[in-house]
């Protein structure tokens, strides 16, 4: 929110939030990044200075979501979800994304309801009483499982560094 003090030739300025000063907060217009009581004390070129009555204001800042650190499980697992969210107004809402593949219910740690048998990309998507929202991804990559191999007639196959000749009769 952009907060505006009375201008003047050689007026100068300080801006304060909940009484305290604001450093190199100077000019005629301030910016505010937070919830607070906003007042700017003013000074003309004669050295007579006048306080603003406060200004509250309240900024609703959107929640950051935190879906956790991109994961690892083996084929047919589950793997464990954990999120977390910040900021905005508590309390939260979690949601799961793709939601065909998550226990049911919503929170912020969950384990998927499928075991895993592709990586996957999970979106966690966080509200605020204030219905502001954020969302965060992280992947979790499937490895292990079954290799399969099919064979056809005169082909080579070098595994484990055995050279395979197979041929048909």
């Amino acid at each position: 929110m952009v907060l505006y003090a009375p201008t003047g030739t050689g007026f100068t300025y300080q801006w304060f939030v909940d009484g305290d000063i604001i450093t190199g907060a100077t000019s005629g217009t301030y910016i505010s990044s937070f919830s607070g009581a906003y007042t700017v004390a003013v000074t003309d070129a004669d050295a007579c200075r006048d306080t603003s009555a406060e200004e509250i204001v309240v900024l609703n800042l959107s929640p950051m979501a935190n879906a956790g650190a991109d994961a690892s499980v083996s084929v047919n697992t589950s793997a464990q979800l954990t999120g977390t969210a910040s900021g905005g107004t508590q309390p939260y809402n979690f949601s799961w994304q793709p939601a065909s593949v998550i226990a049911s219910g919503a929170s912020e740690n969950i384990a998927t309801s499928l075991p895993m048998t592709s990586s996957t990309v999970f979106t966690l998507y966080v509200s605020d009483a204030n219905g502001c929202q954020g969302s965060d991804e992280m992947i979790v990559s499937v490895h292990g499982g079954m290799l399969g191999v099919a064979i056809n007639a005169a082909q080579l196959l070098f595994a484990a560094g055995i050279l395979l000749f197979f041929t048909r009769w």
